[in-house]
């Protein structure tokens, strides 16, 4: 009998509320400033980004037309991202989309 091949490790993603956080950092807007854009509400918005409530289909299609982007496999570093790991990413994102460069000092929640 040959040996049992080894379980292969899914790759990390970042969570739903980690992507809407990297959009609003590469966006170099605050929350308030992506809910008057979107329309989305502050309570679905909030639960969202810490992970309490995973947005419906409706709310992260809202986003995703606002900014023209789309929600799906974003890989990350391992499972619980730091937060200089979700500023390289909105960076990357913003590079990508060519946004203007996020500065990491606007922090704004």
């Amino acid at each position: 009998m040959g040996k049992a091949k080894p379980k292969r490790r899914e790759a990390a993603r970042y969570s739903i509320g980690d992507q809407i956080r990297i959009l609003r950092w590469a966006r170099g807007v605050s929350q308030r400033e992506m809910l008057d854009e979107t329309g989305v509400s502050k309570a679905t918005f909030s639960f969202a980004e810490v992970g309490k409530r995973h947005p419906r289909g409706e709310t992260l299609q809202k986003l995703a037309d606002h900014y023209n982007i789309t929600f799906t496999y974003w890989p990350a570093p391992h499972d619980d991202p730091t937060e200089d790991e979700l500023w390289d990413a909105a960076e990357r994102l913003a590079e990508s989309m060519g946004w203007p460069a996020p500065q990491r000092a606007q922090r704004s929640t």
